[in-house]
């Protein structure tokens, strides 16, 4: 969990999930419920998370008029993928997520 610069909205919301989560866990253990809580921040996925865009309705699209990315942009978007392709795949992760849930 890092807090730097770029990327706010991603990054808060990720650490919302990790309180809400913490949060319900214990507050599940305090009534001796029989339902348990996780949260995964498994790091890089390679997954198409950097081309969401593709899933943008037509009417959303920027206009070709939409000015260009920033260079800074531009360089932050090479960056993550390149940790994006280095990451463990789905089935890497679905595989640690099922055999954590055997462990409990």
């Amino acid at each position: 969990m890092v807090s730097s610069p770029d990327l706010g909205l991603y990054k808060v919301t990720k650490h919302a999930v990790v309180t809400f989560s913490e949060t319900l866990f214990h507050e599940l253990k305090e009534r001796d419920s029989k339902i348990g809580v996780s949260v995964l921040c498994s790091g890089w996925v390679n997954t198409q998370l950097a081309d969401s865009e593709r899933n943008r309705p037509n009417e959303y699209l920027n206009s070709p008029e939409a000015e260009l990315p920033s260079q800074k942009y531009q360089k932050l978007d090479i960056a993550i993928r390149r940790q994006i392709y280095k990451g463990k795949t789905p089935e890497e992760i679905a595989e640690a997520i099922f055999q954590a849930i055997e462990e409990n």
